[in-house]
């Protein structure tokens, strides 16, 4: 539902995200009010393991959110590449449930947990994006619009598909898919169009981990089992007592008294990235041929200047290659450096 830009705050000399309402939503009142209920959820969270937020400022009638710029890629990236080393995969579940647990404690449910929302920075750091979504844990869960549930499908838990109250269980749900994926490469629940899916969810258990790759061990299997449960009641009732349980298995997995992983699992290491965006992502891995050029522009929002950059490059060096053009305004705040997604 946004547009995320590279940018630098010239007041502290940092670079920054900057993420704007996309333009088909600004006239979307519904929009206009989940995007500003993403960033005063997210600043109110002060987490390692969530995406800090400075503020929320709206210019030509254009609201964006400045927050922490993270060099590295989504862990759907990672995922692509197959299943992830066992070790690997509960050292990024802990990061990411303790930023959980952090929202939790702060009344904040997300709603949308997936792989696309984490990121994982090239020291291997897991942060939770993009509370779009969140809501607050004592508020009652609403339909966005008739007949549709706010969510992505793949990850929604079953009361989420059938628009039920959700509370907390429904984010240990979502984090249960993704330990799932990211121990087998492939979603549990599985369909060739959305309604199909949902059927899955909410009828089939998924197949075993242990049946779809070896070496796994088998609390790892009933930890994400738990997740997965189709009633709420029998899941992890917090993310504290999840967390629990991951932090055990990975003590156990360090000292070499757990069952180690399959010589064929993938410990892929985060690629650096400059975007979130698969789109971009496979542009700047394809297009080696592009050529640097740097133009100053009016943007919409008439405060940024911006430029074009080899994406094969990007980010290797801020000069050269791309540069950004300040504006010799003094009441900028912001110079725009590239478009991220």
């Amino acid at each position: 539902m946004g547009v995320v830009y590279k940018a630098i705050d010239k007041n502290l000399d940092r670079i920054v995200a900057l993420k704007f309402l996309a333009s088909h939503l600004v006239s979307n009142d519904e929009s206009r009010r989940r995007f500003i209920r993403e960033a005063k959820a997210a600043a109110a969270l002060q987490h390692p393991n969530i995406c800090t937020v400075y503020e929320i400022d709206e210019v030509n009638g254009q609201t964006f959110i400045a927050m922490a710029y993270l060099d590295g890629e989504e862990l759907s990236g990672e995922i692509e590449s197959g299943p992830i080393n066992v070790e690997r995969l509960l050292d990024l579940a802990e990061q990411v449930a303790r930023g959980l647990q952090e929202a939790h404690s702060k009344g904040v449910v997300h709603r949308d947990i997936k792989p696309a929302n984490i990121m994982v920075t090239a020291q291997g750091q897991a942060v939770l994006m993009d509370f779009g979504l969140a809501q607050l844990a004592h508020g009652a869960s609403k339909l966005t619009k008739e007949g549709t549930s706010v969510g992505t499908s793949a990850y929604m838990s079953p009361e989420q598909t059938s628009g039920e109250k959700i509370d907390l269980r429904t984010d240990v749900w979502a984090l249960g898919v993704v330990l799932y994926e990211m121990a087998t490469g492939q979603a549990p629940f599985q369909g060739h169009y959305e309604q199909a899916i949902l059927y899955s969810i909410l009828n089939e258990p998924p197949e075993p981990i242990t049946a779809v790759r070896t070496g796994v061990p088998p609390e790892l299997e009933r930890i994400v089992n738990k997740c997965l449960a189709k009633r709420a009641g029998e899941r992890y009732q917090t993310v504290s007592d999840l967390l629990a349980d991951l932090s055990t298995l990975k003590r156990v997995a360090k000292s070499g008294a757990g069952r180690r992983p399959s010589s064929g699992s993938k410990d892929t290491r985060p690629r650096s990235r400059c975007c979130r965006s698969r789109t971009a992502a496979a542009a700047m891995r394809t297009n080696t041929s592009a050529t640097a050029s740097v133009r100053t522009s009016r943007a919409p929002w008439g405060r940024w200047s911006g430029c074009r950059w080899r994406p094969a490059a990007w980010p290797t060096s801020s000069k050269g290659n791309a540069r950004c053009l300040a504006k010799s305004e003094p009441r900028l705040t912001w110079v725009m450096c590239s478009k991220a997604a």
